[in-house]
């Protein structure tokens, strides 16, 4: 009879620590499903936190995860931003990061185009262009 006392309350052991064990997974899931609720809203928040650099001139367009390049033109030197497909259509971003400041540089681009900034009456015409997001 011994053994089986010693058994049972065994048991009884092992079902305390199970059941602290699940109490301890609840909170575990509970923190890292505040975690990755945060991650999300932060990454949305980040997303669509640029500033227009070109606050008075009309937007007249978007452009979506395009891709593209990054071309140096002009004199005095300038980059440009080419839509793949449109090499006549030619973006010239105000807030291009340092990071992609490289000649030839393939991109994918998201964006504000803006009124031409040089009065062009020709296809090709420069647009300026406002940088929302951009991945190499």
């Amino acid at each position: 009879m011994t053994f089986f006392k010693k058994y049972t309350s065994a048991q009884r052991i092992d079902r305390q620590n199970c059941q602290s064990a699940k109490v301890s997974m609840k909170h575990v899931i509970a923190i890292l499903l505040v975690l990755v609720l945060n991650l999300i809203i932060k990454g949305c928040i980040r997303e669509n936190s640029y500033q227009d650099c070109l606050p008075d001139v009309k937007t007249v367009g978007t452009l979506n995860n395009v891709r593209g390049r990054i071309s140096l033109i002009g004199s005095p030197a300038k980059y440009a931003i080419y839509v793949e497909g449109e090499d006549t259509a030619e973006f010239i971003p105000c807030n291009l990061p340092e990071s992609f400041k490289i000649q030839g540089l393939q991109i994918t681009v998201s964006g504000l185009v803006k009124y031409t900034l040089d009065p062009c009456f020709t296809p090709g015409c420069p647009q300026g262009f406002v940088i929302t997001r951009i991945a190499k």
